[in-house]
């Protein structure tokens, strides 16, 4: 007896996979957190504040993130997140003035490459920081589902 959705949908992929784990397992979401500031520093403008490599297979980005400890004052930061040099982003990611995250931008991220092949070369840029406090202790977050 299944009381939700997601059960359903569960059993129904296992039922349909037999036994092949591919389709189960594209239903979950994953994230790859890392870390592109220490958690005292003032964020600075950098390309390539953080540069690491995808999972072992292509994976389909469902949604970015940033935070930071403490938010920029003065201006909005921004950031855009590269697959071997190219953004998947057409509106990158921003923390308004005053706020610790992205999730509560005025302005989300637009994803508009959302395939990432497997072993790719990922890079986080830095496009602006806060005027009066740039802002410390950024981490990101890349959404994704296995392709």
């Amino acid at each position: 007896a299944y009381d939700d959705n997601t059960g359903d949908r569960l059993r129904d992929a296992w039922e349909k996979a037999n036994a092949n784990f591919t389709e189960l397992y594209s239903l979950f979401t994953y994230n790859i957190p890392f870390a592109f500031n220490t958690e005292t520093d003032d964020l600075s403008i950098s390309s390539s504040a953080i540069t690491f490599v995808s999972p072992n297979f292509d994976i389909n980005v469902t949604g970015v993130s940033v935070n930071v400890n403490t938010p920029p004052v003065g201006a909005d930061a921004t950031f855009d997140i590269l697959v071997g040099g190219v953004s998947i982003l057409s509106t990158t990611i921003t923390i308004d003035a005053t706020t610790t995250n992205s999730e509560d931008s005025v302005t989300p991220p637009v994803i508009s490459t959302a395939l990432i092949p497997a072993n790719s070369v990922i890079t986080l840029d830095i496009l602006t920081i806060g005027t009066t406090l740039a802002g410390t202790g950024g981490k990101s977050y890349i959404y994704y589902t296995k392709a």
